[in-house]
């Protein structure tokens, strides 16, 4: 067998010597330790999930219009960005020659 067959079923049988103790005896520390942060973590999924809906139902339209603004103002500045682009490159050809 070799190492990492061995590990995995050290494991394996680890697994299954807990669960047989805890049918017989019930839950210990570490099950309960482990329950408790299952419980945490899905309350804590479930919570970040509604806000994220609350977020998306509540401000989406008023990004969808920041977008839209910032477009309008990329389209209106783009042609001045351009002229000045242009003349920066006559100033740079001028001095070159």
């Amino acid at each position: 067998m070799t190492l990492r067959e061995s590990i995995i079923y050290s494991l394996n049988e680890y697994r299954n010597a807990r669960i047989k103790r805890r049918e017989a005896f019930g839950p210990d520390l570490v099950d309960t330790i482990g329950d408790i942060g299952k419980a945490t973590y899905e309350s804590a999924r479930d919570t970040a999930q509604k806000l994220n809906n609350l977020f998306l139902i509540n401000f989406n339209p008023h990004l969808i219009l920041l977008w839209r603004r910032l477009i309008s103002f990329g389209q209106i500045l783009n042609p001045k960005l351009n002229k000045l682009v242009n003349l920066y490159r006559k100033s740079l050809t001028q001095h070159q020659t």
